[in-house]
């Protein structure tokens, strides 16, 4: 079981996100994805604001969080971009 573990097979993460981080749909299609694949491990998502965020997932509060960039993170955390998004604007 530790083994299983240490691969991240099993175990418990706590995922953290800002409101507007599921606007684009990309937290619910990765944890759904996640879920699938890895069932023994489960995901306990919850909102938090996202000034906040980063310093909860450095003091071990949260083990990631998405967050909508650009935003100053903690020098002992690392940033994987997951989507980009082009606005425009509409003019008349």
């Amino acid at each position: 079981h530790a083994q299983r573990a240490g691969r991240g097979e099993t175990g418990h993460i706590e995922l953290g996100y800002v409101a507007s981080a599921v606007y684009s749909g990309v937290l619910q299609r990765q944890v759904q994805a996640y879920a699938r694949e890895s069932a023994e491990v489960s995901l306990s998502v919850r909102e938090a604001p996202m000034a906040s965020l980063p310093t909860m997932v450095a003091e071990g509060r949260f083990d990631l969080g998405y967050v909508r960039s650009p935003m100053a993170l903690p020098p002992e955390l690392e940033a994987i971009r997951l989507n980009s998004e082009g606005f425009v604007l509409a003019i008349a």
